[in-house]
């Protein structure tokens, strides 16, 4: 696993080392990269052996909107003997939390009500735990308790790699910032040596200690964490870290969406602003591309048509990339995967781009004035010819100066030989 694998990507790269799992054609409920110390055997084969955990769920990294969420609870590991439902069931819930965003399921509340307790005597609505409250596991899998031998074998877990990584790279420094409005608030409750983590940390960031069994927040914790919380959810969250430019006002007619979109939910346009802000300060075209893989094909479109608006009113909206890098990659990515609605989509750049724009929406000037999608096949099918002419000139080119390279040093060796003679 590379060092920097998730830094910048934000939950990405994170969600990317997961959709490995859920990408797998076995039915293993192992991590592939897992699979391997899970296997061990020799001297670390004994706390394999003696580590109890339960493989009869999906391992769950997370519970609710870790992307999103404002205040993130770390804990140990999952357990689900206390839960109802069926295995079954319980699978299917797991399976359905892991893109990240999704609320806290309504089966299990009664398990969130207790654990955060606290929180509801400070008046928290359930929905707004729901929506604003995740749970973060620093092992995945299953067990009936976290003792010794399980905290050993999950140590040396690539798994647990990426649940450290994504804490240091990522929330850490969220928890860290003030004012921002994808910042957040970190409890550790459980296993903190295994986090990482011990108390001196700046910023919205506590160590609970003595509660690991009990599994309750004090209420003092909770009373400083909904003092921070409340004046957030007073203003809401319409401003972002990547705030666009105010150097002129914009009247923004937001595209309209596929049918599967509701286009009511100004959470679907702030998470596509958000996922704006990732790409545009992510340097690295490897991070880029694993950003890019987790963006679902119905928000890349909406993404690419925001950012076609914005350029057409001369709106720069971050400061390291406009839409005429962004929209290119959004496109490419698309075509990649044969997005049954690409040429709609082509159509409808070519149609509200900015006219001064010539690199809108392939990124390259010789697409720039093609006007539609139905003209750049097309030009690539022109393109292929030309190609393909191209390349059987060079090669007679090629066959040419060989024969001639060939005559020349036969007649150099019968120039030799005659000078022998």
């Amino acid at each position: 696993m590379r060092q920097n694998e998730f830094m910048s990507s934000g939950f990405s790269a994170f969600a990317h080392f997961w959709q490995q799992y859920w990408n797998q054609p076995s039915q293993s409920r192992q991590h592939p990269r897992d699979e391997a110390f899970f296997n061990q055997t020799g001297p670390r084969g004994q706390y394999r052996t003696a580590a109890k955990f339960d493989f009869s769920y999906h391992p769950c990294p997370f519970d609710g909107p870790l992307e999103s969420a404002k205040v993130i609870l770390c804990l140990a590991n999952p357990k689900y003997s206390d839960l109802p439902g069926s295995e079954e069931h319980k699978n299917r819930i797991i399976a359905g939390m892991r893109d990240g965003r999704s609320p806290l399921p309504d089966d299990w509340m009664p398990f969130y009500k207790k654990t955060f307790n606290s929180f509801l005597k400070e008046g928290l609505g359930e929905e707004e735990l729901k929506s604003k409250f995740a749970i973060f596991n620093i092992c995945a899998y299953a067990s009936e308790n976290m003792n010794g031998p399980e905290v050993a074998h999950a140590a040396g877990l690539p798994s647990t790699w990426a649940a450290q990584n994504y804490l240091r790279d990522v929330l850490i420094p969220r928890a860290q910032q003030t004012g921002q409005s994808d910042d957040v608030y970190l409890i550790f409750l459980r296993k903190h040596q295994l986090w990482g983590v011990t108390e001196g940390f700046p910023g919205h960031i506590e160590i609970v200690r003595g509660r690991e069994r009990g599994g309750v927040i004090p209420q003092e914790t909770a009373k400083r964490v909904m003092k921070w919380l409340r004046p957030k959810s007073s203003r809401g969250y319409s401003s972002l870290k990547h705030e666009p430019s105010t150097r002129k006002s914009v009247n923004l007619k937001l595209p309209n969406m596929q049918p599967t979109i509701n286009l009511e939910n100004s959470n679907y346009f702030k998470h596509a602003l958000q996922k704006i802000a990732i790409l545009s300060n992510s340097a690295e075209k490897d991070l880029r591309r694993l950003a890019l893989e987790t963006i679902p094909s119905e928000l890349l479109d909406y993404l690419s048509k925001v950012m076609t608006e914005l350029q057409k009113l001369e709106v720069r909206p971050y400061q390291n990339r406009g839409s005429s890098t962004l929209v290119p990659e959004f496109v490419r990515e698309l075509e990649r995967r044969n997005y049954q609605n690409f040429g709609e989509l082509i159509d409808w750049i070519y149609k509200n781009k900015n006219p001064k724009d010539s690199y809108l929406p392939f990124g390259e000037r010789k697409y720039g004035d093609l006007g539609s999608y139905s003209n750049y096949l097309n030009f690539c099918d022109r393109e292929k010819v030309r190609l393909a002419e191209h390349q059987k000139r060079q090669q007679e080119q090629e066959r040419d100066a060989q024969e001639r390279r060939a005559i020349r040093k036969a007649a150099h060796l019968t120039k030799q030989n005659r000078a022998k003679d």
